[in-house]
């Protein structure tokens, strides 16, 4: 159960996100101040740099960490049971989906971002800078934990993740029927699943392995 300061904090960094990215939208990121975006939530100035290093962060809702507790609690679900261990893309999945849940975005949230990305392009730029930011944290992460695979695989499956990501992402904001986002990244994970499962044995080979089975 999150606890009332837990509360309190992501109460405050949804306004500021919010405000951050309507007042983008309306006037662009040299419209307004950090301190004006801090009266409008009524936080010090001060208190707004525990959430986010600058105001374009806001906007993107980057914040000065990357969501230790659910990467914590990714990372350790992994380690419980390595022999049984589900698919590195499963778990990322999950990790995904429960980012996108805590950040809670309304349909107008995500309405302001594109109009905010609209009116500062330059935002898009620094949103792909943080995503490779976030990627490397999580690949360095995962390969120092006992038992996971070597670094390229992990940079592979990170990557090619990423892209799954965004493809649902960007489906939410064009408001593609209205599908929940876990919904969107589960479908295309799936695709990609399908895309790069091992082709079927064909004839040949099943017959070379039936002769091989009866010669042993």
């Amino acid at each position: 159960m999150t606890s009332d300061p837990d509360a309190r904090q992501l109460r405050v960094r949804s306004a500021l996100v919010s405000q951050a990215r309507r007042r983008t939208a309306e006037s662009g990121l040299s419209g307004f101040t950090v301190q004006e975006l801090c009266d409008g939530v009524g936080i010090s100035r001060r208190t707004f740099f525990n959430y986010f290093p600058t105001k374009e962060s806001a906007v993107l809702g980057v914040e000065n960490s990357f969501d230790d507790d659910l990467l914590g609690a990714f990372l350790e679900a992994r380690d419980r049971d390595a022999s049984s261990r589900r698919p590195l893309v499963d778990d990322l999945t999950d990790l995904a989906v429960e980012h996108f849940a805590a950040m809670g975005p309304t349909a107008s949230d995500l309405d302001d971002l594109v109009g905010a990305l609209q009116r500062e392009p330059k935002l898009i730029t620094a949103m792909i800078q943080s995503g490779r930011a976030e990627q490397e944290l999580l690949i360095d992460r995962i390969t120092a934990r006992r038992g996971h695979p070597d670094r390229v695989e992990v940079e592979v499956a990170l990557v090619a993740f990423q892209a799954l990501v965004r493809l649902a992402f960007e489906a939410v904001l064009r408001g593609d029927d209205d599908v929940a986002f876990a919904d969107l990244l589960h479908a295309r994970v799936e695709s990609a699943r399908a895309l790069f499962a091992p082709p079927p044995p064909t004839s040949a080979t099943a017959a070379a392995t039936r002769s091989l089975v009866h010669t042993t």
